[in-house]
């Protein structure tokens, strides 16, 4: 793997497909990028996601009346000039089966081709298999670190970058 950035807030790494690896908070690269869609998967709760997602929405005047993103934008939705944004709520678990994700994946990079947008940006979904066994937990991560970046890897004309608050995807 090439590293191209590594700070103490944010790294950036590119793996051999292509597809850039970065940590930081979506909501604040996504909106600060050159990225034409941000793609969330999650839920808004209690955790980190409801902080940022309150701070970008009161900063984005066409999403402030949004109160559960998961719910109200669950299709594409242009929230600024050629800046598009979707959310997709978590299964059981807080997590995602492999058949939802890739669908979501496919249907999501669909429409980008379709909207002749190159520039993505998404923090992915862990699976639905966790438990309270680390090494077993380390392992879902990694599997399903490979699973989406090869899933990814299948729309090469994209410029796609997966980023996580921690470094999962750089760790891979």
């Amino acid at each position: 793997m090439v590293l191209l950035k590594q700070s103490k807030q944010y790294g950036n790494k590119v793996n051999n497909m292509g597809i850039k690896s970065k940590q930081g908070d979506i909501f604040k690269v996504g909106a600060s990028g050159d990225y034409q869609f941000i793609l969330i998967f999650g839920h808004i709760g209690f955790n980190i996601m409801g902080v940022t997602w309150k701070e970008f929405k009161n900063e984005n005047q066409s999403l402030q009346e949004i109160n559960n993103p998961f719910v109200e934008l669950n299709i594409p939705r242009e929230f600024t000039k050629s800046k598009w944004i979707q959310f997709v709520a978590e299964e059981v678990n807080h997590g995602m089966s492999n058949s939802k994700l890739e669908t979501t994946f496919n249907n999501a990079f669909e429409w980008m081709k379709e909207q002749n947008l190159h520039k993505i940006i998404t923090n992915g979904i862990m699976d639905t298999d966790h438990s309270i066994d680390t090494d077993k937990n380390k392992t879902n991560n990694h599997d399903r670190v490979k699973f989406i970046k090869k899933t990814c890897s299948k729309f090469e004309q994209l410029d796609i970058t997966l980023i996580s608050l921690n470094d999962v995807y750089l760790a891979e």
